[in-house]
């Protein structure tokens, strides 16, 4: 027999049909799903789990309707059919600056801590540049599995610090002090869902705006 609907969780599904929030405590996507649509609320599709259908439909490359075109990018960056656009290229003065940086014998943490570089280049991105320019070899043993000691280490980082944070801030804020046990985002988010924390679109599209702000800000302050 399935459990009466709270008025407490009917108030959240009114919100997601919004699109301020998408979690409601004990009850599967389906139920939310097919809950919203007994109560006549219009759903918002970035929670809609994609169906099979949708899915074939992008690999032919064929129109999605009723998905924005920001989700369906999305998608097809997910399922690999497309590869995102760089956030940002290199300047030629900073490439040379770098190459003779490496002249000297400064290491990307060394870059990155003194602030030799301007702060856009992380230490993931300094140290893959290094290698694309035959500066530096790239570690076999970098990205290697963690011993359980550094496991337990890192996952009390990330319950510590997750919050408001994007993947790849977190993975700087740990490399940054763990140059022998470097992360990409990719491990960082693996770790969060073995973690059960989860964090929404919603949610990441928010911090990600609100990021934009401050550089925004910056920007204006310092013009």
């Amino acid at each position: 027999m399935s459990r009466r609907w709270t008025s407490e969780e009917i108030k959240k599904l009114k919100l997601i049909s919004q699109g301020i929030g998408n979690i409601v405590l004990d009850r599967t996507p389906i139920a939310m799903a097919n809950k919203i649509r007994d109560l006549g609320l219009k759903q918002d599709r970035r929670y809609e789990l994609w169906t099979q259908k949708e899915i074939s439909l992008l690999r032919q490359g064929k129109p999605i309707h009723g998905r924005s075109k920001q989700t369906v990018e999305r998608k097809r960056i997910a399922l690999g059919i497309h590869k995102r656009e760089p956030r940002f290229r290199w300047k030629m003065q900073d490439e040379q600056q770098l190459r003779q940086l490496c002249g000297r014998g400064k290491s990307a943490l060394d870059i990155h801590k003194e602030r030799l570089l301007p702060a856009k280049y992380t230490i993931n991105s300094i140290q893959q540049k290094m290698c694309r320019l035959g500066l530096a070899k790239r570690s076999s043993t970098k990205y290697m599995r963690f011993p359980e000691h550094i496991k337990i280490k890192f996952e009390k980082f990330l319950i510590a610090n997750w919050q408001g944070k994007l993947p790849q801030e977190l993975a700087d804020m740990w490399n940054s002090s763990n140059y022998n046990f470097q992360v990409k985002a990719k491990r960082v988010i693996r770790y969060l869902s073995q973690l059960n924390i989860k964090v929404s679109c919603y949610e990441m599209g928010k911090i990600k705006r609100l990021r934009q702000k401050e550089k925004d800000h910056k920007a204006k302050h310092f013009a």
